[in-house]
């Protein structure tokens, strides 16, 4: 729609230039489902790339959960390549939320989500 909140890369205090592609997120959705880990997705799925930033880098990504679930998210991160999307994500710690963002500092670019415990139990932080 164009309109949606893209993400936001902070490099000691001014942007960064990066390449933010959002990915079909349907089948990380039905990989979370199928193997009932108790998340879903609570973002798009951006594939972030750059050649400008000096890292560490602050993101600020964008999520949809609403005030009070923010002490259940999560930011996942793509570890390792394979095959789409099934192998390979790990969530981070550190990452703070407010409603709307996500902002976690981060030492390289990779695939970023934001996902939502929903078995109601808050996330260890």
């Amino acid at each position: 729609s164009g309109s949606e909140p893209s993400i936001v890369c902070l490099s000691a205090g001014s942007s960064a230039t990066a390449n933010v592609v959002e990915l079909d997120d349907s089948l990380l959705e039905q990989c979370l489902a199928h193997h009932t880990t108790g998340l879903r997705l609570a973002s798009r799925v951006y594939s972030i790339t750059t050649k400008s930033a000096s890292f560490p880098v602050r993101l600020q990504i964008p999520h949809s959960a609403m005030e009070g679930q923010l002490d259940r998210l999560a930011v996942m991160r793509r570890a390792s390549p394979g095959d789409w999307p099934l192998l390979g994500w790990e969530l981070l710690h550190g990452a703070s939320f407010t409603t709307g963002y996500a902002e976690i500092e981060v030492e390289h670019f990779s695939l970023y989500a934001i996902v939502m415990l929903t078995t109601g139990l808050p996330l260890a932080t």
